[in-house]
């Protein structure tokens, strides 16, 4: 998203992206929070390090020329791998019940 708003000299780029930026901490942060709390998400996990994840991700499905939202292999190994290291243990695959 930041990098497709163009320039603008009276600084709307910049007031659109912190409102865009807010928006999403707010949101993932609330969404995070619930996971902890059900026992699905570490609890040690940040939200920070968790949009930091997606932001990686998102570039790499993007950087391979695919736009189309279906997704890449490696993008999608790296999805599972996100959610497998970031899911509480009794919850992880092959966890034992």
């Amino acid at each position: 998203m930041a990098t497709s708003i163009s320039d603008d000299p009276a600084g709307g780029r910049s007031a659109l992206f912190d409102r865009w930026h807010r928006s999403l901490r707010t949101v993932a942060s609330a969404l995070l929070a619930r996971a902890q709390h059900a026992g699905v998400a570490r609890p040690d996990l940040d939200v920070s390090e968790l949009l930091a994840l997606a932001g990686g991700i998102a570039l790499t499905s993007t950087s391979t020329g695919t736009s189309t939202g279906t997704g890449t292999p490696q993008a999608e190994r790296l999805l599972r791998l996100v959610r497998e290291g970031t899911e509480c243990a009794q919850h992880a695959p092959g966890a034992r019940e």
